[in-house]
């Protein structure tokens, strides 16, 4: 728990910092880029940002080895699907289980399963994250690995 709220304290400095150094996005209105400096901060930012329902930091988490999805999507799409993404990813907890099988890394894309727990249910769902520029972002998740966003466990992955 107390590592979320460093996460979360994080995240925040790090926007503090973009914004005081100038940091602007090209064509996405208020949303910064904030690339992790690690591929597993990167998933722990996003998962933070989920629990404290922060579009704007999901955006600034979300996107390509190109960069952020919200450089290249209508702001209504980016904030529909990311919504979508928050409504599935609710969880009470989450822990960063492993990551995959060498095969599906490389220097600049890494796979990894964070377990998510929402109630009496527990999903492991494979996230990939990519480095873009001189971070990381949340490239995609399984979201068909996950429990139904409605609460009632569609099956266990324990």
């Amino acid at each position: 728990m107390l590592q979320g709220h460093k996460n979360t304290l994080s995240m925040a400095f790090l926007l503090v910092m973009l914004v005081a150094c100038g940091g602007r996005p090209r064509n996405t209105g208020n949303i910064l880029s904030l690339a992790a400096v690690d591929h597993l901060s990167a998933v722990r930012g996003f998962m933070d940002a989920v629990k404290s329902g922060s579009i704007s930091t999901l955006a600034g988490l979300w996107g390509t080895s190109d960069g952020l999805a919200a450089e290249k999507m209508d702001r209504e799409e980016l904030v529909q699907r990311l919504r979508v993404i928050m409504t599935y990813l609710a969880h009470d907890e989450y822990t960063i289980t492993e990551e995959m099988d060498a095969i599906f890394q490389t220097d600049n894309e890494k796979v990894v399963t964070v377990r998510v727990s929402r109630g009496n249910c527990v999903s492991a769902v494979p996230f990939t994250i990519v480095r873009s520029g001189d971070g990381w972002l949340v490239k995609g998740m399984d979201l068909e690995a996950i429990v139904s966003p409605r609460g009632r466990c569609r099956r266990s992955n324990r």
